[in-house]
């Protein structure tokens, strides 16, 4: 009769197993948190398992590794089941362990992600024993002379003390042309020292900077213009701080991308062009139709039209002062959203919100995030989660006669841009409004806008 082995027992045997080996083990539970460690891991690390358990599995890492590990290793860990390659832990010497992994994700009975179980074997010994061997073959000059890109070393002082073959041909120097004897002043034009002197004290402070640009000078004084790379590091050969740099010739591309800019730049002109015009046209339009007296309904239609095609917009109106009602009631809406379409049907009471006061004004407001302003008001059960809008008011010298606006309930925000767009929109419909008042074609068209300030002050 076999008897049947219990957790605690297989929790047992596994410890022994994993004490018993000479590579690293690990294990984690389902939230990566470290439940295990053997006594191979204290003695190549330094630690004890006591610093460790209860620990996510990110702590065996650098700070800047720590999102990598995550991104790369246990995303591959999770779609597939297994991660192998080599990783550099942290010792408690606060240095770096080299070692060749295998990390394993471990499943529950119903093949839910349990932990996983990482398997370590050190090979900082190899590891060292390479490095050293390139570089009593020399490899690492070969590779340094051989790169494509300009590799100058600096010393403390900005003096070079190394080149590769690459700097030369960049240069047009012959090998008679000792580089070691300037620094890397001799080589960028006088302008750009300070700039220059910027670069190595920000590779001071941070270690390195990318992309930096200089403007340079070859032999035969011609420009060019260099993508320089700065790097630090500290070696007492060189009595302390050094600065590897690398140097990449961009005159080319950096003219293109000049090109480039340039073309941008026509074709937006080119656009805000078109888009004038296209403004102009519908301004034109609506005088022509002031002209031929046409009838106030289709200029509404034409300038609210004209506004949607500029603009865009989730609502844009023209809302008509009634005066017996004492009201701005909408006119024409241009309806755009299920939303827009309810908000389209309530009235506008003069002084009240933001739109009614800035009829008594009569000036243009533009107001983003108007959902935040304690002075906006809206239907019950109506307010936006968000709305941008721009309210003109159709006024003349003594008269107000509606209110034009155009909201978003979305990002992007309106700008002065804008605003100044609608006004002009604005502005050609009033003229529309005083011919049909001098015509007398409607009566009670607008309010004197003396009376209506009276009535807002009174409220």
């Amino acid at each position: 009769m076999v008897s049947k082995i219990t957790s605690s027992i297989k929790d047992s045997i596994l410890q022994q197993m994993v004490d018993s080996v000479s590579d690293i083990c690990i294990a984690t539970n389902a939230e990566r948190c470290i439940t295990l460690v053997n006594p191979a891991f204290e003695t190549c690390t330094g630690f004890s398992k006591e610093e460790f358990l209860g620990k996510k599995d990110t702590f065996l890492f650098r700070k800047e590794w720590r999102a990598a590990y995550t991104s790369s290793v246990f995303k591959q860990l999770s779609n597939e089941g297994e991660w192998s390659g080599e990783l550099s832990i942290l010792t408690k010497q606060k240095g770096l362990l080299r070692i060749h992994a295998t990390i394993t994700a471990l499943y529950d009975t119903n093949k839910k992600f349990a932990g996983s179980l990482f398997i370590g074997r050190d090979i900082s010994g190899e590891w060292n024993s390479i490095q050293q061997n390139w570089k009593k073959e020399g490899t690492l000059q070969n590779i340094f002379s051989s790169l494509h890109d300009a590799v100058i070393i600096l010393d403390a002082s900005g003096k070079v003390i190394m080149n590769n073959e690459a700097v030369t041909d960049m240069f047009g120097c012959s090998n008679s042309d000792c580089l070691q004897e300037h620094t890397m002043n001799s080589w960028v034009e006088p302008s750009e020292h300070k700039r220059l002197k910027q670069a190595l004290t920000i590779t001071d402070r941070e270690g390195f900077v990318s992309n930096f640009l200089l403007t340079s000078k070859k032999k035969d004084q011609s420009r060019m213009i260099l993508s320089c790379s700065f790097s630090k590091f500290v070696d007492s050969g060189i009595q302390g701080n050094g600065y590897v740099v690398s140097l990449r010739d961009v005159t080319n591309v950096h003219y293109s991308d000049e090109l480039a800019k340039s073309r941008e730049r026509m074709e937006r002109l080119v656009s805000e062009i078109h888009r004038k015009t296209a403004i102009l046209d519908i301004i034109n339009e609506i005088h022509r139709l002031v002209l031929k007296k046409t009838p106030l309904s289709k200029i509404f239609k034409i300038s609210v039209e004209g506004v949607s095609k500029i603009l865009e917009h989730d609502l844009a109106g023209i809302y008509i002062y009634h005066p017996e009602k004492k009201q701005f009631l909408p006119d024409l809406v241009s309806k755009q959203t299920p939303f827009s379409k309810k908000l389209a049907k309530f009235p506008l009471n003069i002084g009240e919100g933001i739109i009614g006061t800035a009829a008594l004004s009569g000036d243009v407001v533009l107001i983003n995030n108007a959902q935040n302003d304690p002075r906006s008001i809206y239907p019950p059960e109506l307010e936006p989660p968000i709305e941008h809008f721009i309210a003109a008011p159709m006024v003349d010298k003594d008269r107000l006669y509606g209110i034009m606006v155009i909201s978003r309930n979305r990002d992007p925000e309106f700008i002065e841009e804008e605003a100044m767009l609608l006004k002009s929109f604005t502005d050609a419909t009033t003229i529309a409004f005083e011919n049909a008042n001098l015509l007398k074609s409607i009566p009670d068209l607008g309010i004197e806008r003396s009376l209506l300030y009276r009535k807002g002050k009174r409220k």
